[in-house]
């Protein structure tokens, strides 16, 4: 009688470790990270930063919806801040900004559209696995000389956020950017309504 109860804990407990590691892979067939951007997440050096925050202060100008990546300064002494916009604290992917001020600091230009609003939620539809695979199934329908399919054995990076549909700025869509970990290229934006891709670009300029 106990053996009987000994072999069927043992095959119960076999059954158990086999589902727990079929669940697992089911969840992660793919080497994905999800990546979540914010404001408060600093990329540029702290120096640099606190310029850009003496800028905009200066003009009464909030930044808290930018993250920014970049400051140039010409030869005139006018600096230029380009940046990320957020909205409901997920990037705006297709309306990057561009800040000028003048050799006095001043505030006098922007290039790109201001999005305060879209009118969509920030709840997501498609999971980590569905991202990558979309995203892989277009690289493999590429031309083998256009992109490194070696691409395809490595780890991916996705970021679910916003993208403008049409150039009026008032058609936006929630979606998924897709790109190879550490790389800039290829990359896709993903509806995550429909699992249609809205944008993909594999860097190669002629």
């Amino acid at each position: 009688m106990n053996k009987t109860i000994i072999i069927i804990s043992i095959m119960l407990c076999f059954g158990t470790m086999h589902y727990s590691c079929k669940t697992t892979k089911n969840e992660n067939a793919y080497c994905v990270k999800v990546i979540q951007n914010s404001p408060t997440i600093s990329i540029l050096p702290e120096s640099e930063m606190n310029v850009i925050k003496s800028l905009f202060e200066s003009n009464r100008m909030t930044y808290a919806n930018y993250q920014f990546y970049q400051l140039n300064t010409d030869d005139l002494g006018f600096h230029h801040v380009k940046c990320y916009q957020f909205v409901n604290n997920l990037k705006v992917f297709s309306e990057e900004l561009i800040f000028h001020f003048n050799r006095n600091k001043e505030y006098y230009l922007l290039s790109g559209n201001l999005i305060n609003s879209i009118g969509l939620d920030v709840k997501s539809s498609l999971n980590r696995n569905k991202v990558a695979e979309i995203f892989i199934r277009k690289i493999e329908q590429e031309n083998a000389v256009m992109v490194d399919k070696d691409i395809l054995k490595g780890c991916f990076e996705i970021e679910f956020g916003y993208v403008g549909l049409d150039d009026s700025n008032k058609k936006f869509a929630k979606a998924w950017k897709a790109k190879p970990k550490d790389k800039d290229y290829p990359y896709a934006y993903i509806n995550d309504a429909d699992s249609e891709i809205i944008r993909y670009d594999n860097g190669v300029r002629f």
